[in-house]
Formats: C-alpha cells, sequence, structure tokens
C-alpha cells in the first residue's frame, strides 16, 4: 500500500519525523493499534509536547534536505521503496492504520516518530492513562512506562546507533555525532520537574546531576552498542574500525568518570570493553558480559545520590548545543 509521507491534521502537514526510540511489537500490541499523534494533540496534557514536535529537527529526515541521500542509500540496498521497507521504517516512520473510533481516513498514513513509538501503541490504554490511579492499568493494557532511566537511554541507541554494516556500506551513517544529552535534553525534552522537587529548590543544581548522569549513561550505552556493531560485523574493516573508534572514545570519558566516581559496575565495564578490538570474534566474546554491566552500571548511576560537582569535570555538552526545534 503506498501512503503518502506527509500526512495533513487540521490543516497543518506533519512531515517525517526521526526521534530515538522504536515500540514494541508483540500480537497484545502489534501495530494495527496505532492511533496517531492527533489523538494526543487533543488533549490538554499533550498539545504543547505536539506542537513542539511539529518543528523538531528530525521531522526533516526525509523530506527535501535528506530525501535525496535516502534514495541512494535504498537503492545501494536494494530497496524497493524506503517509505515502505521495514529496513527503513523502523527507525524512520509510523504506520497509522487503526481502527480506533476516533481516528478518521484523514489522518492515517505514514507519520515520522510520534509518542507511540516510545510509549507503544495505544489503542487499548490510551482513554485509562490520564486517569488518577491508572497509570499501572494502562501498563497492563501496553503503555510503555518511559520513565526507566536504562529503558528510554537504551531505545535512543537503538536507532541512532542501529545502522547495521549493510546500511553502513551504502552510505548510511554510524551516529557518530549522537550524544544522549544533546539530542535528548533539547526542545523535544517533555519530563518535569516532581512537587517534592519544585518545593526543595535547587532546582539548577539538579539539573546539573540530571544531564550528568544522563552523559554518563550514554558513554556507557555508547561502549555497548559499538560492541554490538562490531560483534554484528561480518569481518575485520572500515566499519567494525569506525565502530571501534567510537568504542574508544567512550572508553577514555569512562576511564576519567571512574576516578571521580568509583563504581565496580563501571570498573567491571571497562574491564570487559578493554577485551575488543575490530575483529568481530573479540566483541561476540564479551557481548551478553557487556549488556549486563551496562545495565547494572546505569542502574546505579541513576540510584546514586551524587552532587553536582562530580560532573564538574566531565565534558559534558552545553545547553547551547542541544537540538533546537525550527521556527
Amino acid at each position: 500500500m503506498k501512503m503518502n509521507w506527509s500526512v495533513k491534521i487540521s490543516g497543518m502537514t506533519i512531515g517525517v519525523i526521526l526521534i530515538a526510540g522504536i515500540f514494541m511489537t508483540s500480537p497484545a500490541w502489534g501495530a494495527n493499534k496505532i492511533i496517531g499523534p492527533k489523538q494526543c494533540s487533543d488533549s490538554n496534557c499533550h498539545k504543547n509536547v505536539f506542537d513542539k514536535l511539529l518543528f523538531h529537527p528530525h521531522e526533516t529526515f526525509f523530506n527535501e534536505k535528506y530525501e535525496k541521500e535516502g534514495t541512494k542509500i535504498a537503492e545501494k540496498m536494494n530497496v524497493k521503496d524506503h517509505f515502505e521497507d521495514q529496513k527503513c521504517i523502523k527507525c524512520h516512520g509510523v504506520e497509522v492504520a487503526s481502527t480506533y473510533p476516533k481516528v478518521t481516513e484523514e489522518e492515517k498514513g505514514l507519520f515520522g516518530i510520534i509518542c507511540e513509538t516510545c510509549h507503544n501503541p495505544a489503542e487499548d490504554w490510551v482513554e485509562l492513562h490520564d486517569k488518577k490511579g491508572k497509570v499501572p492499568e494502562a501498563v497492563q493494557k501496553g503503555m510503555r512506562d518511559t520513565r526507566n532511566f536504562y529503558a528510554w537511554s537504551k531505545d535512543c541507541f537503538s536507532c541512532h546507533r542501529g545502522a547495521k554494516e549493510e546500511y553502513f556500506k551504502a552510505g548510511h551513517r554510524l551516529g557518530e555525532k549522537f550524544d544522549l544529552v544533546q539530542y535528548s535534553q533539547g526542545d523535544f525534552k517533555h519530563w518535569v520537574w516532581s512537587k517534592e522537587d519544585k518545593a526543595s529548590g535547587n532546582l539548577e543544581d539538579k539539573l546539573k546531576i540530571k544531564t550528568g548522569k544522563i552523559w554518563v549513561a550514554g558513554e556507557a550505552f555508547q561502549v555497548l552498542f559499538s560492541t554490538m556493531r562490531i560483534s554484528e560485523a561480518s569481518g575485520k574493516g572500515e566499519y567494525s574500525e569506525k565502530n571501534l573508534d567510537l568504542l574508544k572514545k567512550a572508553l577514555a570519558n569512562l576511564q576519567n568518570v571512574v576516578k571521580a566516581i568509583p563504581a565496580g559496575n563501571l570498573d567491571k565495564l571497562i574491564a570487559a570493553a578493554l577485551k575488543v578490538n575490530a575483529d568481530p570474534g573479540s566483541a561476540k566474546g564479551v557481548l551478553e558480559e557487556i549488556k549486563t554491566l551496562t545495565q547494572a552500571y546505569v542502574n546505579e548511576i541513576d540510584a546514586s545520590p551524587l552532587p553536582s560537582a562530580k560532573f564538574a569535570s566531565f565534558p559534558i555538552p552545553v545547553e547551547s548545543s542541544y537540538m533546537r526545534n525550527k521556527k
């Protein structure tokens, strides 16, 4: 089925957007349960997020700016239509084809990455999740609770560092410039301080701690995903070498982190990653260990009551470098 890459809603045109994350699919909440962003924008709670999403930089991915590049990559990969092939769409688009009564025919079609990409197809839980005390029930119905630090960070890397060797050889980028702070804390972020945080004050200091932890977690995930990509390589070559460069850069940062913030899981993660070279076999040998240690360490750093001064010496991106909406 051929669909328009842009979908008009209420007089506005939504182009393709790319953001980190990919929804979980299963018989319980498959893609046919996607209801589209219009249903979220109608909510008083989410309209502001929706309005920002319309102008997010990722919105440009498959439009005029990148259309020529995307077409060339698709041709080299023997993809007949990159607007429909799952190799492309799994990170770059979402099809709305739901039977949810509030979805009109005009609202169906191919979107970019939307709320449901990260929170899961919403048909079964959208009527529940905003009612007091009903979030646990909504989660049981299929809503993904993205407040889990490890889970949402991993989602970001799954697409932004998800380029397989086949894609790379066709000209796809590896995600070399991806930084978890820059991409998650710009205009698109939609977290808010809790009442307890607001009441206790020091929000500027707390923000430094928050972004510090996000950056440290991002370096740990860079180690994990670089190892994964090397393990998938067909052999030692340009693809594995470039991923090894990204691994070494993250390792150097983490070696500085462990000096300032000692952690057993991080020591073990660094030791395991130092065994990796450009040979895929070296990565395969430690991949499962690195997966386990990354999760343990990210959960550990998330729970640690650290002062902001602990993060002061790290090369954490400044706010002026964050991803911004195009006005």
